[in-house]
């Protein structure tokens, strides 16, 4: 293979964080070092677990992507990624989940949920906290009959209440816990850059090739440029081109939560459309996954944006709230049942009232 001429340009020339241009035959020496070194994940989308979505995004998560999992509230947005990151560190990949509404106890409590439920022995979130309360009055019984008593471990009591069920979890826990990593993120401090660096921390500590997780991209905080705070939408468009900077930068897919704006909420089914944000909401992601709710336990679930397959897809899907899950069984809709030809008159109809000159 011809060795290109050495750039004579200097990265000083250059604003900080931009990379020198790239002769076509330096990147094919980059694609034939990337296969010496042999590394699949380079290469090979981590399956996401949930075999229709596997099937239209070619395999599952792809490197460099931004994936967006949207809708309205109290669908399932947070049951929804936790499963996916679960079901990627299950698979063998590591997987960063940075959660700026629940703490990492709280989303492990919903993982032991999931578990147990695809288990089929099912201990709810209702059922795990009374058996929380019943170890804590278990534990005051025995300090008081006897206060030299060694205390014994809380999480064994709470076994031994629940049975089988919740050592069975546990169990298939133990086979991926290494590669669940949750963090907290902070409102305020947990901004856009403190992401970078625990991109980082992760390459350097753990893995090189993993997922990351933002639950939700609209609550991540941007610090001040140059003195200047940016208004909500400013804000917004920052996070989404930076998680999907970070995706392209560090070889990684980038899986995003994103909410729905109130005109969205009032209007019924929501799109990618709809999401909160500006118009980089709709055009900076690679696949956009929208749920929206029919009735209590089935959520329809739409893959309105896939730059890797087919598109304004949907299925009726059980989520089985109270563990935390949705079901496996994705029942494909007919197109005359779509929300996709809703929302294509209501797109064909805003570009005709933008072309509309008013009179």
């Amino acid at each position: 293979m011809p060795t290109p001429k050495k750039s004579a340009i200097s990265r000083t020339e250059l604003p900080p964080g931009n990379d020198l241009p790239k002769e076509l035959m330096q990147t094919m020496d980059d694609i034939n070092n990337r296969l010496t070194v042999g590394d699949p994940s380079w290469f090979k989308p981590v399956p996401t677990g949930f075999p229709e979505l596997d099937r239209v995004m070619q395999g599952g998560c792809h490197a460099e992507d931004l994936i967006l999992i949207g809708g309205p509230q109290n669908v399932g947005k947070t049951a929804k990624a936790l499963q996916l990151a679960r079901n990627i560190a299950r698979y063998g990949k590591k997987a960063l989940y940075i959660c700026y509404e629940h703490s990492p106890e709280v989303l492990t409590e919903r993982v032991i949920c999931q578990e147990s439920d695809e288990a089929g022995e099912g201990i709810s979130i209702g059922s795990l906290y009374a058996a929380y309360l019943e170890a804590l009055t278990q534990k005051q019984a025995l300090v008081e009959k006897d206060p030299s008593s060694p205390i014994p471990g809380m999480l064994d009591v709470v076994g031994k209440i629940l049975g089988p069920a919740y050592y069975k979890s546990v169990s298939r826990i133990d086979l991926y816990w290494h590669n669940l990593l949750l963090v907290r993120g902070d409102g305020l401090m947990t901004h856009i850059e403190a992401i970078e660096n625990y991109i980082n921390l992760v390459r350097t500590h753990y893995a090189e090739s993993f997922c990351l997780f933002v639950d939700y991209a609209q609550r991540v905080p941007v610090m001040p440029r140059s003195g200047v705070h940016l208004d909500y939408l400013q804000r917004i468009d920052t996070v989404l081109r930076g998680l999907k900077s970070y995706a392209i930068k560090y070889h990684i897919p980038v899986v995003a939560v994103a909410a729905a704006d109130m005109e969205g909420l009032r209007k019924g089914h929501i799109h990618v459309e709809n999401l909160w944000g500006p118009v980089t909401v709709q055009y900076e992601p690679d696949v956009c996954i929208i749920l929206n709710p029919i009735r209590q336990g089935l959520v329809r679930i739409a893959v309105e944006k896939n730059r890797h397959g087919p598109s304004d897809m949907e299925w009726d899907v059980d989520f089985l709230g109270e563990y935390y899950r949705f079901g496996l069984d994705w029942r494909l809709v007919p197109d005359g049942e779509s929300w996709q030809t809703e929302r294509g008159r209501l797109l064909d109809k805003a570009v005709t009232a933008k072309e509309t000159p008013d009179k």
